[in-house]
């Protein structure tokens, strides 16, 4: 198994873990900072939220479940560019095979958005991909969201995933949107 189908299916098990939780509100205040070396990026992610990362360069941070809603998750790994020097060609490969891997392993899963992702930020401007896919986890249909963001020398491509049930997807974008504009690119002594 590649490492891309190893995140997506941890991804699926983090979702259909039973939790029981009582509902809170859900806001845009990040007051935890995840920097670690090695990994290429600084992130904002909120109080409630639990962080796990691994030698691997995956870093996965978890919001409790709600109700029967089951987890949040967004999670972040390093993947060696398929294409050395050639940021946007690698994540756009990257994305192609991450669409039909999810394909592939789950045939009624359905593209909702193909769209460019542009990284504009002080030190770094690349243009990378994101897509939002529904798919079905056992029993629960799943929504998410992925950004494949290559580093500017185009040696490691981030993918971002931000993963929920379907009915519960829409009410946490006010965070992940937070936590995706707190990504920051850093160092230069990244590993895929």
């Amino acid at each position: 198994m590649n490492r891309l189908s190893r995140i997506l299916g941890l991804m699926a098990l983090v979702l259909l873990v039973p939790w029981s939780a009582s509902a809170q509100t859900v806001g845009p205040s990040l007051t935890k900072v995840f920097n670690k070396p090695g990994f290429g990026y600084t992130l904002g992610y909120a109080t409630a939220w639990t962080e796990e990362s691994d030698l691997s360069y995956t870093a996965v941070f978890t919001r409790p479940p709600e109700g029967d809603g089951g987890a949040v998750t967004v999670a972040i790994s390093n993947m060696k560019a398929p294409v050395q020097g050639a940021p946007t060609e690698g994540a756009k490969m990257v994305r192609d095979r991450y669409i039909a891997e999810l394909s592939s392993a789950n045939p009624k899963a359905v593209v909702q958005t193909k769209t460019p992702f542009n990284y504009r930020k002080p030190g770094a401007s690349v243009d990378g991909f994101q897509v939002v896919t529904d798919f079905m986890a056992g029993e629960a249909p799943l929504r998410q969201w992925a950004v494949f963001l290559p580093r500017p020398g185009g040696t490691v491509v981030h993918i971002w995933l931000y993963t929920a049930t379907l009915d519960n997807f829409d009410s946490h974008i006010p965070t992940v949107q937070a936590m995706l504009n707190s990504w920051t690119l850093v160092g230069d002594d990244v590993k895929p």
